[in-house]
């Protein structure tokens, strides 16, 4: 499922037109995913900074379902701007798994989110079974990988 795609389907809910007039913003799209699978589904988060609350919606190709309200522990504050993406999120998570299969690790699940800090970019979090974390930055604009960046967990 493409982020757009997803995007546009939770953003003509009512819950996201009434979030919106209650000041609360998109700050950040996530999807989470195991070893060899397509996004099934994306998980946007509104955020309002006054309140310091946010509101997640889970979108499928089948349902939309959203989240109490709830106070984040640490909340991107900066909006996230869909028209500013130039980029497909599938051919990102295609690009940055090239550059996860360069370092040869068993791959164990994949973390995707695109979020606005300052930079508005993509990041890859490739989890390893043997407890490594890749993550591979890329701009959201240009489709130009950033950063690549390993942590070891297990240390």
């Amino acid at each position: 499922m493409e982020f757009k795609d997803a995007l546009k389907r939770v953003e003509k809910t009512q819950e996201v037109k009434k979030a919106k007039k209650d000041n609360y913003f998109l700050n950040s799209g996530i999807a989470i995913l195991p070893a060899g699978e397509s996004v099934k589904s994306w998980i946007f988060t509104y955020y309002n900074e006054k309140e310091n609350k946010v509101i997640q919606a889970v979108v499928d190709a089948n349902s939309i379902e959203f989240k109490e309200p709830a106070t984040p522990i640490q909340p991107t504050k900066k909006e996230l701007k869909p028209i500013e993406v130039k980029t497909n999120s599938d051919k990102i998570l295609e690009k940055a798994t090239i550059e996860f299969k360069k370092l040869r690790e068993p791959l164990s699940e994949i973390i995707m989110s695109i979020q606005d800090n300052g930079e508005l970019y993509w990041h890859v979090n490739f989890i390893t079974k043997t407890l490594c974390i890749v993550s591979v930055f890329i701009d959201a604009k240009k489709g130009t990988i950033m950063r690549v960046e390993r942590t070891n967990l297990s240390r």
